[in-house]
């Protein structure tokens, strides 16, 4: 799952002022370094934005968010997500009178008629009918459906017009005296 951002009219047309004054190649490096920039920072905030989100822990979300830089050729930095949706055994499942209890989402949920079997890794199953059999495994967020919601997103979007604006300003002299 992708998120793409639309062409921004005033980067683009502080962009092509930039190629004219400078040459396409050493405008092109100057973009990509303010992308990349302005980019890991969104990246970062959206990390942390979607460990608040989901309770997901920190290493977890690590181990399955990327950041792929833009490069003069390709001027496109991407934050990607990948994996399914994460057991409730992740989110401090414990078994009680009831059912399970268990903290998905960065909020304590009762799971009525659910259990954890040990010898299933200790998983939380809930049965699908009145009979013993079959049972199902219960989930709780998946990081690619977070990665486009709420406070992820916002942290996203947060990358605009006047920062990366100010980054490609910042970038451009550097650029220059390579």
């Amino acid at each position: 799952m992708q998120i793409v951002i639309k062409q921004l009219d005033q980067t683009l047309i502080a962009y092509q002022a930039m190629i004219q004054r400078v040459g396409e190649r050493d405008a092109a490096r100057a973009f990509s370094a303010a992308l990349n920039h302005e980019t890991s920072k969104s990246f970062t905030a959206v990390k942390r934005a979607l460990q608040g989100q989901t309770g997901i822990p920190k290493g977890t979300i690590s181990a399955s968010t990327s950041f792929k830089k833009a490069s003069s050729k390709n001027l496109v930095a991407v934050i990607e997500g990948r994996g399914r949706a994460l057991p409730l055994k992740l989110f401090g499942a414990r078994q009680f009178s009831y059912g399970v209890s268990a903290k998905p989402w960065g909020r304590k949920q009762k799971f009525q008629g659910s259990f954890i079997i040990k010898s299933y890794d200790g998983n939380v199953f809930h049965r699908t009918s009145r009979k013993r059999g079959p049972l199902e495994t219960m989930f709780g967020p998946s990081i690619p459906k977070e990665l486009i919601k709420d406070d992820a997103l916002s942290a996203f979007e947060g990358t605009g017009n006047a920062v990366l604006k100010r980054a490609l300003e910042h970038e451009l002299p550097r650029v220059m005296k390579l």
